[in-house]
């Protein structure tokens, strides 16, 4: 058993590593975080979507998503405008810039396994 428990370590170790040096990569190349360009894939899947059901989607909090659409709007990669129907709610969606970056960042590493 503990065999197994130190090859599973390690396998989660690798993976883990390839990650980070994925991130970094991705950073370097798109100047935006792994975090960043999984919110704005999500937003090119669901277009008019809320904060929340993005965060449901990508399992992240509400408050994290938040301010990772925060440097994404300063950077006018997204758009945040009020609902028709509920003035509550405020639909995310991809500005031109926005959508020529997802058809042109290389996919983040985690989707790779996916």
């Amino acid at each position: 058993m503990a065999e197994l428990t130190d090859a599973v370590l390690r396998s989660l170790r690798r993976i883990i590593r390839a990650t980070s040096l994925h991130s970094r990569r991705l950073g370097k190349e798109t100047g935006l975080t792994t975090p960043q360009v999984v919110v704005l894939r999500e937003v090119e899947r669901h277009p008019d979507c809320s904060v929340s059901e993005v965060a449901r989607e990508i399992s992240l909090s509400q408050a994290t998503v938040t301010t990772l659409l925060n440097g994404l709007e300063d950077r006018q990669l997204i758009k945040r405008t009020k609902n028709d129907h509920d003035k509550r709610r405020t639909d995310i969606s991809l500005s031109a810039k926005g959508a020529r970056f997802v058809q042109e960042a290389p996919l983040p590493l985690q989707e790779n396994f996916v």
